[in-house]
């Protein structure tokens, strides 16, 4: 009040001296050379004198309270709140236009925090990625640092690091002979601990084996990470894609890392819900989540249920398939013809026994060749594709522990006296096991249902060359053990988290496809700003980048049968030449019947989102 009181009074002054009637000519020439030189104050001198007016409750002049002045005209004089208060009676285009140029003005002025609010206000994403993207080339400054105006960046937007291991790799990087590591030209190169899989330098996904030691289990238990109220259990917590975009877009300006909360995806375990907020014009996903700690293979659990939490990478990953890629996605394992021939001729003449047999098998089998399509190779969601496929066959032929409920090929292969084929070729892949979709009358809630993940098998005969000859169907041991996996599925998942983090991945297409197919990013201006890859835009999230996995080694079995008719030994030889994943979420989303029978009471509603001043992109009811 004090600032408009003293504005108020040297307006005053101004005018007494335009009334003195002496020299009253000269005096009003040299005020109009002055107000013509700063015409601008004089309207905010104006405004000022109305604003005080208002707050001794007089009605002022008619004409008088729509004299706003300009935005233009109050950034040039430091006053951002008159200017963004005068942007509210413009047309949606023309004020998000302003919003962007009073942000720069802060920013320049040295207001770095109102800078990121004024931009935050941005209606049309477009606007606001432009906006951010200029904000970050401005300066990069920490949005809840104002007395910290000169921090550096500490890292660079985008890429999730399931163990979190790259900060502490950049630090290394940073401090230890800097010039010397690769990605500076150097030699030297430098990755955090494998386990699970991993790819070499010949692009052989191979497996690690983990020994589960007490220092382990330590490391692995979570302890030490400050996850404060995001890691307190709840049976349904929402996440906004929307406002989780915004976010990411504004640390990546800043050249800030991806927090762990954002990774992680605010600790959902387990995607149900979509949630369409038309009232905010924003899209939630919802689900079932708690703290986390990181297993022993690296991957970020859930404390209570042991189950993946749900990856921001693979929702960025299959959200592009979904948009760029027309909505299929998956892996391929093939053998090499050339490799089954000449293991079937292998079989036919040879007269070795045990180890030295199953090495030489081994050697002729040889390769498997390994192929993603729909998503990049790189990404760590191809790496759940075919680690999640690789440790399947591994299951079916014996050589991984299994469960109970789910023999092995060769535990349930019956016992026969007749000729066997040398080389029996069996077939399973993932694919979609969804039993549907249902949403409420408004179509503002949809339900996942389902498993989300099944295993289909398929006999395959081998031509005289070693080529596949397909048969469409399956028998045997070949379609029971597929038949098992996917019944028993949450159970065998829940011992390798690998399958779990599979149907994660499948829940997120689903819900990504989903959006697309009801054009749901349309009706409320949601253009992938950030998470798309629109050339228009200079900022884009950048997923962490692996190896890429080629080829791997055919995973291959035996079991030797003695004939008691006359004594010979019959060896019957299994080898899983094939398989992979294949997600056709786009065809399956297109044909289902979205069923609307919700009912009111088990609807999850947006109450308890904040405003964007409290800048969140998730809550718990």
């Amino acid at each position: 009040m004090d600032y408009y009181r003293n504005a108020l009074m040297r307006y005053v002054r101004e005018l007494n001296f335009v009334a003195k009637p002496v020299s009253r000519r000269a005096a009003r020439t040299q005020l109009s050379q002055k107000l013509e030189a700063s015409a601008c104050q004089l309207i905010l001198l104006k405004q000022s004198l109305i604003l005080l007016i208002l707050a001794v409750g007089i009605e002022p002049a008619t004409g008088w309270s729509q004299s706003l002045p300009q935005p233009a005209d109050a950034v040039r004089f430091g006053e951002f709140p008159l200017a963004l208060q005068s942007t509210t009676a413009l047309p949606a285009e023309d004020r998000d236009r302003v919003l962007a140029e009073i942000s720069q003005e802060q920013m320049r002025a040295g207001n770095f925090r109102g800078s990121w609010l004024t931009a935050d206000q941005i209606q049309d994403d477009r606007f606001r990625s432009r906006a951010i993207a200029q904000l970050g080339g401005a300066a990069r400054q920490p949005l809840d640092s104002a007395s910290n105006k000169n921090a550096q960046p500490t890292g660079q937007g985008g890429g999730i690091t399931i163990g979190d291991f790259f900060p502490l790799i950049n630090l290394i990087q940073q401090t230890i002979a800097p010039d010397e590591w690769t990605t500076t030209q150097g030699e030297g190169t430098i990755m955090p601990y494998v386990t699970g899989v991993y790819v070499d330098s010949a692009g052989e996904l191979r497996r690690v084996v983990v020994q589960h030691d007490e220092w382990l289990s330590r490391l692995s238990s979570g302890a030490g990470i400050d996850l404060s109220s995001i890691g307190q259990p709840a049976e349904l917590r929402k996440v906004s894609l929307i406002q989780l975009e915004r976010r990411l877009q504004e640390l990546a300006a800043r050249g800030q890392p991806v927090p762990l909360e954002m990774q992680n995806l605010a600790g959902i375990y387990d995607l149900c819900y979509l949630i369409i907020d038309r009232e905010n014009q924003d899209i939630l996903i919802a689900g079932p989540a708690g703290p986390w700690k990181i297993d022993v293979e690296g991957v970020a659990v859930n404390v209570a249920t042991g189950r993946p939490v749900l990856q921001l990478d693979d929702l960025v990953i299959v959200l592009r398939n979904v948009w760029y890629e027309g909505g299929r996605f998956g892996c391929a394992i093939t053998p090499r013809p050339e490799n089954l021939e000449r293991t079937q001729q292998f079989l036919q003449d040879t007269k070795l026994r045990g180890v030295a047999f199953r090495r030489e098998l081994q050697a002729q089998v040889g390769l498997q060749d390994v192929e993603v399509f729909g998503i990049p190779g790189d990404s760590t969601t191809a790496r759940v594709l075919v680690e999640a496929d690789y440790r399947m066959k591994l299951v079916g032929m014996g050589l991984e522990e299994t469960i109970p409920e789910i023999p092995s090929y060769f535990a349930r292969a019956p016992k026969s006296s007749r000729p066997l084929p040398p080389l029996d070729v069996a077939r399973w892949w993932f694919t979609l096991n969804f039993e549907g979709i249902a949403c409420d009358a408004g179509r503002s809630v949809f339900e996942i249902r389902g498993t989300g993940v099944k295993v289909l098998s398929e006999t395959e005969f081998l031509g005289p060359r070693g080529q596949r000859i397909h048969t469409h169907d399956a028998v045997g041991p070949t379609k029971e053990f597929a038949e098992d996996f996917t019944s028993h599925f949450d159970k065998i998942a829940q011992k390798y988290p690998i399958y779990n983090r599979l149907r994660n991945v499948f829940r997120m297409a689903l819900v990504c496809s989903l959006i697309h197919k009801e054009n749901l990013h349309r009706e409320l201006g949601w253009h992938l700003t950030y998470f798309g890859l629109d050339p228009a835009n200079s900022l884009h999230y950048v997923p962490r980048q692996l190896a890429v996995p080629k080829v791997v080694q055919t995973v291959i079995n035996h079991e030797s049968q003695e004939l008691r008719q006359n004594g010979k030994q019959l060896r019957r030889d299994m080898v899983g030449v094939s398989g992979g994943v294949d997600c056709p979420i786009a065809a399956w989303v297109a044909q289902v019947n979205v069923q609307a029978d919700l009912t009111v009471e088990r609807l999850p509603d947006s109450t308890g989102r904040a405003t964007y001043l409290d800048r969140r992109w998730w809550w718990s009811p």
